[in-house]
């Protein structure tokens, strides 16, 4: 099945993505923020730039309970329904994991994305969210 979709793709390089190895956390702020490991040198996702309100919601809720002002149960809810409306906006990428073989596409597939890095999600979900390029905001 070929997807059409009705908003034009943006095709971002993913060469910004970093998973940091070695970060700690104390009283719940970054002490040190670990070696950055550039995963992904090469690669691009394609999203389809129109936020969900869904998505929007979910973010919010893990933004404001934090890891520890809410259950397991309740984190685990709102990272799905997150991971779930994401995989409705990252429709394809040229990804890689760890080993170097290639990931499922991720349209649809909120599993997929579920099994990635906390640093790699959050990448996705910062770069995901804007309305703008990397180039387009450095010629503001």
């Amino acid at each position: 099945m070929e997807l059409k979709p009705k908003i034009p793709l943006r095709r971002i390089p993913a060469d910004g993505c970093a998973v940091y190895v070695g970060r700690t956390v104390k009283d719940g702020a970054i002490d040190n923020p670990g070696t950055p490991h550039a995963v992904h040198i090469g690669e691009w996702i394609e999203v389809l730039p129109a936020l969900a309100v869904g998505e929007l919601l979910s973010l919010m809720r893990i933004q404001e309970r934090g890891i520890g002002g809410a259950n397991i149960a309740e984190m685990q809810a709102s990272l799905d329904n997150l991971c779930g409306e994401l995989s409705k906006r990252v429709i394809a990428w040229n990804w890689t994991d760890m080993m170097g073989q290639p990931l499922p596409q991720p349209y649809g597939q909120p599993d997929v994305l579920a099994r990635l890095t906390t640093d790699e999600l959050v990448w996705l979900l910062q770069t995901a969210t804007r309305t703008e390029s990397e180039d387009e905001r450095k010629n503001v």
